[in-house]
């Protein structure tokens, strides 16, 4: 019977080599290695004798110590690298796994990806839509800065309020107020009952609606992208216009209009006029839709508008201020019944109204209903809040469905994912 070499004092391996090897292998592998090296050592005893045997050991030792053996590294066994999650190989076959899965449930498939798609799509063109509406004049230089002139007015125990205001009333809070730098006016013909314009140049000629009348002011309140032309004193002469680049495109093809002359003829007016711009609306919508600004530095309605005094009655001009940046916009309107008193107390008195002016920021006039006058259709803000709401509704729904679906297939899966386990 063969001795184990622990029953036989002087037949042990190198001490030191197990002290080494103690030192060096991970305790998780300590004992199965130590193990196995004292076998192979007893069997070399007997078969080589034991200095060559102790030798033999010392050398395993030292073999046995490659790097993954270090302490340093973690102490817990090595994952099979095969067994990760994210090895390109298991994507694969997850990859073809849903792949064979979705070919194999052609019905399930489709109703439950299709619903979880359609929802999400619907949700996001809700979004994107409520986005968009509220984007509208956010574009212009210092947009925060720009406020739109309002009127309450009260007349015969009627009460109106008016996204317009009288023709002297812009002026005045520029000439009045320190914080105002600067305003403009519009005029929409379309609230005038000019609601076509005959344009032509040369042996080209349409009609086009949506012509508005601006001051000289306007593109320096209003941010625009000139295609052509420039926005400096685009609109200061008498007799000029900014074509929208459609009408521009369309009136004049690849020419550049620049100081073209064009005629425009409509009920109230025939008369030349010079380009000076063309303008896209490629920064942003605006609630001022213009596919011809014309100059409000001409005769007929520019001209009674420049010269009217009445501040009773005539509440038809789009009137906005550009304050200066840090303006106290609250002061200024506590500052507005003095001034509307200074200039149309009498007149107002003559007619039998009372009158209040507002200022609305330019960001909200196209989500705030309820105004008289408007140059553009405006949203209700509680429109898109329910919007919002249903996109959120529609969302949760697909969710649930989706997971409702894929939970009652799941025990289908049970002895796949067992495997994968």
């Amino acid at each position: 019977m063969a001795m184990r070499h622990e029953d036989t004092p002087g037949v042990q391996p190198p001490r030191w080599a197990n002290k080494l090897l103690a030192w060096r292998c991970p305790d998780y592998l300590l004992e199965e290695v130590q193990g196995d090296l004292h076998e192979l050592f007893e069997e070399r005893v007997a078969e080589v004798g034991l200095k060559r045997a102790r030798r033999q050991y010392a050398l395993d030792v030292l073999g046995f110590l490659r790097p993954f053996s270090r302490r340093s590294v973690a102490l817990q066994p090595k994952a099979n690298i095969h067994s990760k999650p994210n090895h390109p190989g298991m994507l694969r076959n997850y990859f073809k796994t849903a792949f064979r899965f979705l070919l194999k449930n052609k019905a399930f498939s489709f109703i439950n990806v299709f619903g979880l798609a359609a929802g999400t799509l619907c949700c996001l063109y809700i979004v994107l839509y409520v986005s968009d509406q509220y984007g509208y004049d956010k574009h212009h230089h210092r947009a925060k800065d720009i406020y739109r002139i309002t009127t309450t007015l009260v007349q015969k125990g009627d009460k109106t309020v008016w996204a317009t205001a009288s023709p002297p009333t812009a002026p005045a809070m520029k000439r009045d107020f320190g914080e105002a730098e600067q305003f403009t006016r519009v005029v929409d013909l379309n609230l005038a009952g000019l609601d076509k314009h005959l344009l032509r140049y040369e042996d080209r000629s349409f009609y086009e609606k949506d012509a508005v009348l601006a001051d000289s002011t306007f593109f320096d309140v209003f941010t625009y992208h000139f295609t052509r032309g420039s926005d400096s004193e685009a609109l200061t002469q008498p007799y000029t216009v900014v074509l929208l680049k459609p009408v521009a495109d369309k009136l004049f093809g690849q020419e550049d209009p620049v100081g073209k002359v064009i005629e425009i003829e409509s009920k109230a007016v025939k008369h030349d006029f010079t380009v000076t711009g063309v303008v896209d609306e490629s920064l942003g919508k605006s609630h001022i839709h213009g596919n011809l600004f014309m100059t409000m530095n001409s005769d007929g309605i520019g001209g009674w508008v420049r010269k009217s005094v009445e501040w009773g009655g005539n509440i038809v001009i789009g009137s906005y201020v550009k304050l200066h940046p840090n303006a106290n916009v609250a002061a200024l309107e506590r500052k507005l019944p003095a001034f509307l008193a200074k200039y149309g107390q009498q007149s107002m008195k003559e007619v039998g109204m009372t009158k209040q002016l507002h200022l609305q920021s330019a960001g909200l006039i196209h989500t705030t209903a309820g105004y008289t006058n408007e140059m553009t259709k405006t949203v209700n803000p509680s429109f898109l809040v329910v919007l919002l709401l249903i996109a959120a509704l529609i969302q949760v729904i697909a969710c649930i469905n989706f997971m409702n679906l894929s939970t009652a297939r799941a025990s289908r899966r049970a002895k796949e994912v067992g495997v994968r386990k």
